[in-house]
């Protein structure tokens, strides 16, 4: 049965006929979907970067290494460069960073697995995948900051630890150098990119099935994002119930919270409109004997997409 909240978040008025948040709204009806089941968007992303998460924000240019942890996980990013033949200098790139440079990276991944291949021509998708995660046909900005987050994840160094093996490099070892000039930004650009060896072998064995109608109704909050892909990847590997306490989240999704109150408040409030897209999800609070929050309980859940449908469903 439907919700009446979600029925009238999807009209987009609320119940005094006052205009709600378009942002609200869009995943009210992505919600509203899913509850018939999943759908047929489906991405891919390796399951270490659904654990551990990119800047949520443009950090200082002089910021020029990130680090997440997540038990025996751990993703470490150093910003990289690019030799612009132009001024015959080394241009520094930023931190790959925000929403954008996420739905890069689910397009990498989404697309190898697709083609079975590393070689990706994001040209050829691009836009259309652009068109689908923003749900409108992109404009000119949309499509230079996506672009531009694709050069800094290109250029950036990645290394990434699970349960004591260690793998590091480049997610893309190979791309042809072009600067283009798109909204006052020169973007560093590629007609091909070539994911490197090692995160091609690691992808094909680690890849998570995601739902991108899902991912890109919250796509205007990069923690929601990392809150679902976290869920999804986690939920369904659970043969009991799992405590997790607020200053491990803190450390791996608040980094930009300088106290664990107002992350844990944030938190909260971003889980509620994950689990609307995660229908699914069995989360909940944890409480002492004061009533005061200790943090999540985590139960097996079924996951978003079914794991045996990854290689055979056109995405």
């Amino acid at each position: 049965m439907r919700n009446r909240n979600v029925r009238i978040i999807v009209e987009g008025k609320d119940r005094a006929g006052k205009f709600l948040d378009p942002r609200l709204c869009r995943v009210a009806r992505a919600a509203n979907d899913l509850l018939a089941g999943p759908s047929a968007d489906i991405g891919f992303l390796h399951s270490t970067l659904c654990q551990n998460f990119l800047p949520t924000r443009r950090l200082p240019e002089e910021t020029r290494v990130w680090e997440c942890t997540n038990g025996n996980s751990a993703l470490q990013i150093e910003a990289g460069s690019a030799f612009d033949p132009r001024t015959q200098k080394w241009r520094e790139m930023p931190l790959p960073n925000g929403s954008r440079a996420r739905l890069a990276l689910i397009h990498l991944s989404t697309e190898a697995i697709k083609q079975q291949s590393p070689v990706i021509k994001p040209n050829r998708s691009m836009t259309a995948f652009l068109k689908k995660v923003l749900n409108r046909e992109p404009n000119g900005q949309d499509v230079s900051e996506f672009k531009y987050q694709l050069s800094a994840l290109g250029t950036a160094t990645i290394r990434m630890a699970s349960s004591g093996r260690q793998s590091q490099g480049h997610i893309v070892s190979d791309f042809d150098l072009m600067w283009l000039s798109l909204a006052k930004t020169r973007v560093l650009w590629s007609a091909e990119f070539v994911l490197s060896r090692e995160y091609w072998a690691t992808l094909q064995k680690q890849a998570v099935p995601i739902d991108l109608k899902a991912v890109t109704a919250v796509s205007h909050s990069p923690l929601a994002m990392d809150i679902y892909l976290w869920l999804t990847q986690r939920l369904h590997r659970l043969k009991r119930p799992y405590t997790v306490y607020w200053p491990v989240l803190w450390r791996q999704f608040g980094r930009g919270y300088a106290r664990l109150r107002d992350f844990r408040r944030k938190f909260i409030c971003t889980l509620s409109t994950v689990k609307l897209i995660y229908p699914n999800a069995r989360v909940s609070e944890s409480l002492d004997a004061q009533g005061k929050s200790r943090g999540l309980i985590l139960k097996h859940s079924p996951p978003p997409i079914p794991y045996n449908a990854k290689l055979s469903t056109d995405v």
